[in-house]
């Protein structure tokens, strides 16, 4: 992959928002006595800046680029795709449907598969196929307590012919255009917040520990490097019935990860350094969203072992700058 630092002036937009373009006008000349005036070029008017739609504002059939991370307890081991190349959700708005197409998944979902019971401000489908409940939700992504504007996760859960149940956990929304970079070069994001889940495999036990209550992460950018940092305290939190004996939290551990930004693909992506507990393969990939990247988000996958508990984890980080 070609790795571009920074954003840069590109002449196609590589979003769904429309680049702007401005009217151009003419400047005029004067004579003087005895010498022939000349008129100057016309001078180009700067581009108008480009305006995005807020997610909840979008209408009509709509084809969402994506970056996946696919969360399972069992193969396939989990890999997030760089945004724009993995699975596609698109929405039709005739039948007030959406589909995903991509690996390991191929399910679409409509009206009839709503679940009323569904979290306020989310969607949640249900759908079955073949003995097996399909599932499929799409909601906010929260970062220290305040909804993103421009960038949803959608998550999925089917069955391959093999067997396989397969969990795909996706960044979406409305990206940023390559050229509506940030203004400056350091760029903090003051907001960022974990979702994702953890399986512990204990014996012939794979038990899913939450990675969205107590873990915590920072997020920044670098303009001048075209790079981005990412931190992570990965903090599981088991859910036990009322009265149940609860279970502890794990400690994951630390990580520490950077990444470029490739602005040919409009992708970012890159891996962690373990310091903690787990340790193994592992990558992120994602894309800002909104006017001047104001919003980021990131897929990650993990597989390694706590101790001597083989351990998959995917997950997702959302950030936003102010």
């Amino acid at each position: 992959m070609s790795v571009v630092r920074g954003f840069v002036l590109l002449g196609a937009c590589l979003a769904v928002a429309a680049c702007g373009g401005g009217d151009s006008s003419a400047g005029g000349g004067s004579t003087g006595s005895g010498s022939t005036g000349t008129t100057p070029a016309p001078t180009p008017a700067p581009p108008s800046a480009p305006t995005y739609p807020r997610y909840a504002e979008l209408t009509g059939n709509q084809t969402f680029k994506t970056s996946c991370v696919i969360n399972n307890p069992t193969p396939p081991d989990g890999f997030a795709s760089p945004f724009g190349s993995g699975v596609t959700l698109s929405y039709l708005a005739a039948s007030d449907s959406y589909a995903l197409v991509g690996p390991f998944v191929n399910a679409s979902f409509g009206p009839a598969d709503l679940d009323p019971a569904a979290p306020a401000g989310s969607k949640r489908y249900l759908k079955p196929v073949n003995g097996f409940t399909e599932r499929f939700s799409l909601g906010p992504l929260r970062a220290a307590g305040t909804n993103l504007e421009y960038a949803q996760f959608a998550s999925s859960q089917t069955r391959l012919q093999t067997g396989h149940v397969v969990n795909h956990l996706c960044l979406h929304g409305v990206p940023t255009l390559v050229t509506d970079a940030p203004s400056g070069s350091n760029i903090p994001f003051a907001k960022v917040g974990v979702l994702g889940t953890a399986w512990v495999t204990e014996g012939n036990l794979n038990r899913g520990y939450n990675l969205s209550t107590n873990s915590t992460a920072t997020f920044a950018v670098n303009l001048t490097t075209g790079q981005v940092t990412v931190t992570m305290r990965l903090v599981g939190s088991f859910a036990v019935a009322p009265g149940a004996t609860p279970i502890p939290d794990i400690i994951l551990g630390d990580f520490v990860g950077t990444g470029d930004i490739d602005v040919t693909q409009a992708t970012m992506s890159g891996q962690f350094n373990a310091t903690g507990n787990l340790v193994g393969a592992n990558n992120f990939a994602g894309w800002f969203f909104g006017p001047k990247g104001a919003e980021a988000g990131l897929t990650f996958a993990m597989t390694g072992y706590d101790g001597t508990k083989p351990v998959r984890v995917a997950g997702m980080i959302s950030a936003i700058q102010r």
